[in-house]
């Protein structure tokens, strides 16, 4: 089913008892609470972001990587997606919800193929290009010096990895970097992650 492109506030629905938004996604009401306390539900705040990342035109203008991203039909009702959530072993701890760790490139959010990560590996997992747009990822070039240099993002600074005459030799040493870095930061939460992400981020490369 095609989205609409309504942008208006998803926490109002078109009906008091089965409100919709974007005309196809739902939520019937069983057990889970939007609100409680006077607090939004962690797991409707996530579902409600999830939901606008992938039908919300607005939001997708200035967030391009999930135009084509859509929500598998088990997950358009809150109430399923809430029972999923919930079932998670650490989704008391704030995590984001991820949908490409464990299968790499996914485009479809679902409960096979999604999982919650501390939002300091989710970050570091992000594939980003080099500000200059014309390099591989991690290399950059240094007019004062007529070279290629590699630098890896490490907890919250830039480590610089070396000068080299060839871009891809650059990014060859951007890439062990990176990957023994996922693979650093994985031992160190190896407790306070599920066993499925752990193995993930094991096993993670670059190009994945």
């Amino acid at each position: 089913m095609t989205a609409s492109n309504n942008t208006r506030n998803i926490g109002r629905g078109q009906s008091r008892k089965n409100p919709l938004f974007y005309g196809f996604c739902t939520n019937s009401k069983r057990k889970h609470k939007t609100v409680a306390n006077g607090r939004i539900n962690p797991a409707y705040r996530v579902w409600k972001n999830m939901i606008t990342r992938c039908y919300c035109s607005k939001y997708q203008k200035n967030n391009t990587t999930y135009i084509g991203c859509t929500v598998a039909s088990e997950w358009l009702d809150f109430q399923d997606f809430a029972d999923w959530f919930e079932s998670q072993e650490f989704h008391q701890q704030g995590y984001q919800l991820d949908k490409d760790l464990l299968v790499p490139k996914n485009r479809v959010y679902s409960s096979d193929t999604c999982c919650l990560l501390p939002a300091e590996i989710n970050v570091m997992i992000v594939e980003k290009r080099s500000n200059q747009g014309l390099y591989p990822q991690g290399v950059y070039f240094e007019k004062s010096t007529n070279k290629y240099k590699a630098q890896a993002r490490v907890d919250g600074s830039y480590k610089h990895l070396g000068r080299f005459d060839c871009p891809d030799e650059a990014h060859q040493v951007y890439k062990i970097a990176k990957e023994a870095y996922v693979k650093e930061k994985a031992l160190e939460w190896q407790d306070r992650i599920a066993d499925n992400v752990f193995q993930a981020l094991m096993n993670w490369t670059l190009d994945s």
